[in-house]
């Protein structure tokens, strides 16, 4: 079994009136807001699951200088997750949330994605950019966007059509290379620090269901209430199969 610690703060605020509808929306409300927070770990202790096999870099000279693929899971020493993503899954109110126009940065550095576990959210441009000397080709397996990058410091612009958490990416030329997308259509979602920290926040009260995810451990959600202008901390220790 999976176990959930649960723990509440009380704080005082009040929370942001719902902007007027706009014709752009069509028709639907435009995204609730507030000023409650969600914040805080995500462990594991015992033994992960085994990696999946990945290519060897070493028929690439040009990539094996920089060292083995890099980690699907790291923990801190007290057993804090890194690069897990954390987001709203379900208890939002219904409304939409625009798109920010600021493009978010998916790099190729080192034959490495850089970073691995990022957010974004539906419509949001993405600028892919390779730092690397050698070709790479960007490849959103279900994204709808395949993207060849063949000279040091060449960009590209795609976006995201449709939710997707993860949505996997990867590079069609070094086959250890992956990153992956939580995709979402608001702007309620973290990707979780060297020790394990997350937050979400501005969100408006409510009952939610908040989901983590991560490479090698799979997905988990808890329920939790937050009321205007409190600080919940919820503490999610996954445990390993079996």
């Amino acid at each position: 079994m999976r176990s959930v610690t649960l723990l509440l703060l009380v704080g005082v605020a009040c929370s942001k009136p719902a902007a007027p509808l706009t014709p752009s929306q069509g028709g639907r409300p435009p995204g609730a807001t507030g000023s409650a927070q969600i914040s805080g770990h995500v462990r594991f202790h015992g033994v992960a699951p085994a990696d999946v096999d990945r290519p060897s870099k070493l028929a690439f000279p040009e990539c094996s200088r920089f060292g083995p693929p890099e980690s699907s899971l790291r923990l801190s020493h007290e057993g804090g997750v890194a690069e897990a993503f954390v987001w709203i899954k379900a208890g939002l109110p219904e409304g939409s949330y625009p798109a920010p126009s600021e493009p978010l940065l998916l790099d190729q550095q080192g034959c490495e994605f850089r970073p691995r576990v990022f957010g974004i959210q539906v419509g949001q441009p993405l600028t892919i950019r390779n730092s690397d000397p050698v070709l790479h080709n960007t490849h959103a397996f279900s994204g709808g966007f395949n993207v060849p990058l063949p000279k040091e410091g060449q960009t590209a612009t795609r976006t995201f059509a449709r939710p997707e958490v993860p949505a996997p990416i990867g590079c069609d030329v070094h086959g250890w290379m992956r990153a992956y997308a939580g995709v979402v259509p608001h702007p309620f979602f973290a990707v979780t620090d060297d020790t394990g920290a997350f937050s979400l926040r501005g969100l408006p009260a409510g009952h939610y269901e908040v989901e983590v995810w991560q490479e090698r451990l799979g997905r988990q959600s808890a329920e939790i209430d937050v009321k205007t202008g409190e600080r919940a901390a919820l503490d999610i220790e996954l445990k390993p199969a079996g």
